[in-house]
């Protein structure tokens, strides 16, 4: 009976984690989903404010990508 509540406990705690764990990876994924957005709309208006091309390759593309590695901090290292 003694094995029978602790496995049941062990087995409460386990779900509970997992559940504070999904919580917190949810908020921070939605959060750099809201930045990425921003980084999204910082460079299209780059792109409407750019006469040439030089400048949209160059500029606006540096621009955008330290804004997406800012927002990805540590995970961006992944994507390149």
């Amino acid at each position: 009976m003694k094995k029978w509540k602790a496995g049941r406990k062990r087995s409460l705690l386990s779900i509970a984690l997992f559940i504070a764990l999904s919580l917190v990876a949810s908020s921070r994924v939605t959060a750099q989903v809201g930045c990425l957005g921003k980084c999204e709309a910082q460079f299209a208006i780059c792109l409407i404010n750019s006469n040439s091309v030089s400048v949209i390759e160059g500029t606006c593309l540096e621009s955008y990508e330290a804004c997406v590695d800012a927002c990805l901090g540590g995970s961006a290292a992944v994507l390149k």
